[in-house]
């Protein structure tokens, strides 16, 4: 019997976890469901993309969400994070879930947030929220170079990057090396203009946005948005140094160990499409998988949403419910 994964969403990032869950060397039933039927299209297009993606796997693609009625083995969310906690809930109404995989942002409100962690605690199920750049091969490399050499210095440069909805990646990235929380986000050097999202009724900002950690770490956020300049990281202890070239795909790592020499590291782009399986192989065969277990990232979340939320509440005059971003 194939084992029951549901894709939950199946938009322009949907439909990537869609690609990669059919490279899965473990056979499965994928139920993929959208309200849109064009986002459907989009994700039988880009399977059909995919090399012997029927091979080994069945689908099935509904607009209807009581359609999936068997019990689901992982359930991968990949709606709206405005959606996400009613989702969940509808899910758990109709069937019964081992395991989810949340794509960030989790929720946009502490009310949501609630909400989302009582139907899972209440479901028995597991949950991790996917921040995928703590299972690179470079920030695993790295993790072992960072005990015991005191608090980093983190800062991201880059061009029209998404600061809003990909801060949480970076802000994970530093506790997945170091175990630390953020205490404090600060938003004066963000810039006073508010961006409208690709997605209708989000918003997306520009700037440089601090965030400080519990045991002295500090993260620089960068977003350009008067050119396309490439991403580009510096981490440094005070005993070695790493810069990041994303575009490039290679890092370059000093130490003073290592007489503060550069070593090349590569650094190969990791595309959701070719990674979502990895995490779907491990759940299903040990129970655990490398991403952040959700009460986690909430802890992660909860000082970025609340800051953003003060941010764009001032720069559009007026109180808002929820953080508009995702």
């Amino acid at each position: 019997m194939k084992n029951h994964v549901a894709l939950l969403g199946c938009g322009q990032f949907g439909s990537r976890h869609l690609q990669a869950l059919a490279r899965s060397e473990t056979p499965l039933h994928i139920s993929v469901f959208d309200p849109n039927e064009a986002s459907l299209a989009l994700g039988r297009e880009r399977l059909a993309q995919v090399e012997g993606w029927d091979a080994r796997n069945t689908y099935s693609f509904t607009p209807v969400l009581g359609e999936i009625n068997t019990p689901v083995d992982v359930a991968l969310v990949a709606c709206g994070a405005n959606h996400r906690a009613d989702l969940v809930s509808r899910v758990l109404e109709t069937v019964s879930c081992k395991a989810f995989i949340l794509e960030k942002v989790i929720y946009q409100s502490e009310t949501q947030g609630d909400a989302l962690s009582s139907s899972i605690t209440k479901s028995g199920a597991k949950a991790w929220v996917n921040c995928p750049m703590r299972t690179q091969p470079f920030f695993a490399h790295l993790r072992e170079r960072v005990d015991g050499v005191g608090p980093l210095s983190y800062a991201v440069f880059g061009g029209r990057w998404g600061l809003a909805c990909n801060a949480v990646h970076f802000i994970d990235t530093v506790h997945a090396l170091t175990g630390e929380f953020p205490t404090d986000v600060d938003i004066r050097t963000l810039d006073k203009e508010v961006i409208e999202s690709r997605r209708a009724g989000f918003f997306e900002c520009s700037g440089t946005l601090g965030v400080t950690f519990d045991k002295g770490t500090h993260l620089s956020l960068t977003c350009r948005m008067d050119g396309e300049l490439p991403l580009v990281s510096v981490i440094q202890s005070r005993e070695w140094s790493a810069v990041v070239d994303d575009a490039n795909e290679v890092a370059t790592l000093t130490s003073q160990k290592g007489a503060w020499k550069p070593e090349l590291i590569p650094h190969p782009a990791h595309y959701q499409s070719r990674v979502t399986h990895l995490e779907v192989e491990s759940i299903l065969k040990a129970g655990e998988c490398g991403l952040t277990p959700f009460e986690t990232s909430r802890l992660l979340h909860r000082p970025m949403l609340a800051a953003f939320k003060t941010h764009f509440s001032t720069r559009l005059g007026k109180a808002l419910d929820a953080c508009p971003i995702t």
